[in-house]
């Protein structure tokens, strides 16, 4: 379904074009905001879907909640993934598919973050540093800074 009459957000945007601003010391989504002002919180675990297929929009009008599964198949079906993003028929998620010869770390289009960070990140909480500090600095949130240190993310990085 490809909507018409957008709200295009006039803010700063992300690498992928969806609207991000920066609140009380952290960076938020213009479509969760959006959603939220509309329609009240967002219940945990899904994601702020567009309609339209356009990542700038506002509209309330033009979004819906979906789980992680309903998101990949609807990028899927609009032909957005990344082609180094495998995704099945069924939704089922690229890292369940993922092969390790595929791009991973700083080599993915979007990656914030370079495999020197990642150590650094994770010798700086190792020596005592608080996660949200070392975040700050990084411009990342205390839960990624968990996930790195935590090796749930990153894990190829020694």
């Amino acid at each position: 379904m490809r909507l018409i009459g957008g709200w295009p957000w006039r803010g700063g945007a992300d690498s992928d074009g969806y609207g991000m601003f920066w609140m009380n010391g952290r960076t938020g989504r213009a479509q969760r905001a959006a959603w939220e002002i509309a329609n009240g919180p967002i219940p945990a675990g899904l994601f702020v879907c567009h309609h339209c297929d356009n990542p700038p929009c506002v509209n309330p009008a033009h979004l819906f909640l979906g789980t992680p599964k309903e998101n990949t198949v609807d990028m899927a079906s609009k032909g957005r993934r990344a082609s180094h993003v495998p995704v099945s028929p069924s939704g089922d998620r690229w890292h369940e598919l993922h092969d390790a010869t595929q791009t991973r770390g700083s080599g993915v289009a979007n990656a914030k973050l370079a495999e020197n960070a990642i150590r650094d990140i994770r010798a700086r909480v190792a020596a005592g540093e608080s996660r949200e500090s070392v975040g700050a600095d990084y411009g990342i949130a205390r839960s990624t800074v968990h996930g790195i240190v935590r090796r749930l993310s990153w894990k190829h990085v020694q």
